[in-house]
């Protein structure tokens, strides 16, 4: 049954949930339990100027445990978060999962840089996302954008796609992420104008992770006008997250743009690990810059444009008759599952 115009409105006090694992449903539950949830409900709001505090710290220590999200709406078409402070998840923070129309506006998510798994803004599976002006410090990514994983995400088939996030702070976190869980595609996402400071060392700016088996697609995403004071790297594309054997349902990575970022200090510049049986294509580089570096460009399977970019890099273009080759050889692989 479908629930109709349900909202929670006017947080302005501080809601703690309770800390005691027990209440969760311990090994039972699944990674998808949530503290606040709404399932197959429409235009869902919570604003306020109040908190909602995760107690997460009694979680944190059980890092192989099945921990709940904190805000975790799924099937909600309208859903809207805005002004709230949410803090100390015990695991992902904000998590809608095949959700339409998705806004999540002047949100203040915070946790321990050392909370492990508590990610600040994941959507999943979704459809007409907007993320903006929120402040994000946490103790994994800052945002993770997923559509599930394996051949289960691949029968269901729900791309997250028609993505906007602009104008955000973004804190100590292991940054802007797409998967690794993708096997329902992403596609038309675009991560703009931000500003990243503190970041967490050890991790890169931008990050594509996927593996082999996964499947699907990752394409037409755009990250542009962002500037940051550290990172490992500037993009780090990881095909091997992690190593697995070779077997059908390669993903798919294709037509990423990254424009105008501006880093300050970072271990390495560019970081491409793709596959040999999928290489990343169409791939365009264009006026970013790293002000101090200890290495600069590494590359495997890589192909696209780099124009105007501080250190220099060059990217070979696909060949048409390579690209025919490996649709061919993808085709095959897919119909092995």
């Amino acid at each position: 049954m479908t629930k109709k115009h349900a909202s929670l409105i006017n947080i302005g006090r501080c809601l703690e949930l309770s800390s005691a694992p027990s209440n969760v449903g311990g090994k039972s539950k699944k990674l998808d339990d949530m503290c606040l949830d709404w399932e197959k409900n429409r235009n869902v709001t919570i604003e306020g100027d109040g908190t909602i505090d995760g107690a997460g710290m009694a979680w944190w220590e059980e890092k192989g445990a099945l921990r709940p999200t904190l805000v975790g709406p799924i099937f909600v078409d309208g859903l809207v978060l805005h002004g709230i402070k949410l803090i100390n998840s015990a695991f992902w923070t904000v998590h809608p999962l095949f959700c339409n129309d998705v806004s999540i506006t002047d949100v203040d998510i915070n946790a321990p840089s050392d909370s492990p798994n508590t990610d600040g803004i994941d959507p999943d599976s979704c459809t007409n996302v907007y993320i903006a002006r929120c402040k994000i410090s946490v103790g994994d990514d800052c945002i993770a954008i997923k559509s599930g994983r394996d051949a289960a995400a691949r029968r269901i088939g729900k791309p997250t796609q028609n993505v906007l996030v602009e104008d955000m702070a973004f804190g100590q976190c292991h940054g802007l992420t797409i998967g690794s869980e993708m096997s329902g595609g992403v596609q038309n996402v675009t991560i703009r104008n931000s500003v990243s400071t503190n970041s967490k060392r050890g991790y890169p700016l931008i990050r594509i992770k996927t593996r082999q088996g996964r499947g699907s697609y990752v394409r037409d995403v755009t990250f542009s006008n962002i500037t940051a004071d550290f990172a490992t790297y500037l993009m780090r594309v990881d095909m091997f997250y992690p190593p697995q054997p070779a077997r059908g349902k390669y993903p798919i990575i294709s037509d990423i743009t990254v424009k105008d970022i501006t880093l300050q200090r970072a271990f390495g510049v560019w970081l491409f690990e793709c596959l040999d049986t999928a290489p990343c294509r169409n791939f365009h580089l264009e006026g970013n810059s790293v002000t101090t570096f200890d290495k600069g460009f590494y590359g495997k399977n890589v192909y696209g444009t780099a124009t105007n970019n501080e250190p220099a890099i060059e990217l070979n273009p696909m060949q048409g008759s390579m690209q025919m080759q490996l649709d061919e050889e993808l085709e095959k692989a897919a119909r092995k599952e």
